[in-house]
């Protein structure tokens, strides 16, 4: 009797309803939210409304600093990248919804890669900067990323060797034609590198390839993203068997975040 009690609760708390979702912008209705009230207004705050909310109200405060790289950047000389960057994702072919996969050394590439990826309304996909070859594979396939961001070498780590190995073709390839039949859904790599590298684009130089059709598609992709698309695959351990995509939207990450930071007194105001 007593189970039967405690599933009739559980079944009565975990009841879809068509139900209003409290947003700091406004009330949207969805089916597959269950309300629970609660003190803390959630927002609906996509990704890359964060760097544009920052660039906008303290644009030359110091966002990001590299130490190894040399690197300070402001939010709105951030900003600026960011959107150079998801133009460029946009012209060399990644769209809506495509998965790029980052398998870097923390660098100052990475978060503008992530901030570029959800204006653009890419998926990105981390990949542990440790993994080999095998483990790559495994975490590229899974997903079907149709591009990779890395590095070249980091200590011990030959990221570009691993690449070859993971595609004999790579080097051989044009950029953003690979063809390989275990990776099918795979495109492109960019490399973040002082070096070019035969079959890859430059990161550089996809920060530079945006063009005004690319700007005005990101313009269109951008108010087409809604808060609940998925921003983020974050790969488990692994420890208990093979590692498993851990799909992240915009709505869960920021708020994850903002939460966090509040328990820290840190605010978004």
């Amino acid at each position: 009797m007593r189970f039967l009690r405690v599933q009739k609760t559980l079944t009565d708390l975990l009841r879809l309803h068509n139900v209003h979702v409290r947003c700091a912008s406004g009330v949207q209705q969805k089916l597959s939210y269950v309300f629970k009230g609660g003190d803390i207004l959630l927002t609906d705050l996509r990704v890359g409304d964060l760097i544009d909310r920052s660039a906008d109200k303290c644009g030359d405060d110091v966002a990001f600093i590299s130490m190894h790289q040399d690197i300070s950047k402001t939010f709105s000389e951030m900003r600026r990248e960011v959107e150079r960057l998801a133009s460029g994702f946009i012209s060399i072919g990644l769209r809506k919804g495509d998965k790029i996969a980052i398998f870097s050394p923390n660098c100052y590439e990475w978060p503008l890669t992530q901030y570029a990826a959800a204006k653009a309304g890419l998926i990105l996909v981390n990949i542990n900067p440790a993994l080999q070859k095998m483990e790559v594979e495994y975490c590229l396939k899974k997903v079907k990323c149709k591009a990779v961001v890395t590095w070249d070498v980091f200590k011990t780590q030959d990221y570009y060797k691993i690449m070859c190995d993971l595609i004999p073709e790579l080097p051989k390839s044009k950029p953003g034609h690979i063809r390989n039949s275990n990776l099918p859904n795979l495109e492109s790599v960019i490399m973040i590198s002082d070096n070019k590298m035969d079959g890859t684009f430059d990161f550089k130089d996809v920060l530079d390839s945006g063009n005004k059709e690319s700007d005005k598609l990101l313009s269109e992709i951008e108010k087409s993203i809604q808060f609940d698309d998925p921003v983020n695959i974050q790969y488990t351990s692994g420890t208990t068997g093979t590692p498993k995509g851990a799909t992240l939207n915009h709505h869960s990450l920021v708020n994850n975040c903002l939460i966090g930071a509040s328990r820290l007194r840190f605010h978004l105001s």
